[in-house]
């Protein structure tokens, strides 16, 4: 199980827990990094599940992160 913190900060997504926005460049990560990560270890485990929670914080910008969902998991 993984929990997400997605926010949409400075033109782009990323994960991060700091609770200001925009996200402070320490404490974020581009959200396509994170995914890239997740996508390669499901690769990596084919046998494995994993459950992930998105809290989000994207606003109004929901369908650029529906298409970066579709983009690292797609079917």
């Amino acid at each position: 199980f993984l929990e997400l913190d997605p926010h949409y900060s400075e033109g782009q997504y990323v994960v991060c827990h700091n609770g200001i926005q925009p996200c402070l460049p320490s404490y974020r990560r581009r959200l396509a990094y994170v995914f890239d990560e997740i996508r390669n270890w499901l690769r990596d485990n084919p046998d494995e599940v994993l459950f992930i929670k998105l809290d989000e914080h994207v606003g109004d910008n929901t369908a650029g992160l529906g298409e970066l969902i579709n983009h690292y998991f797609g079917s």
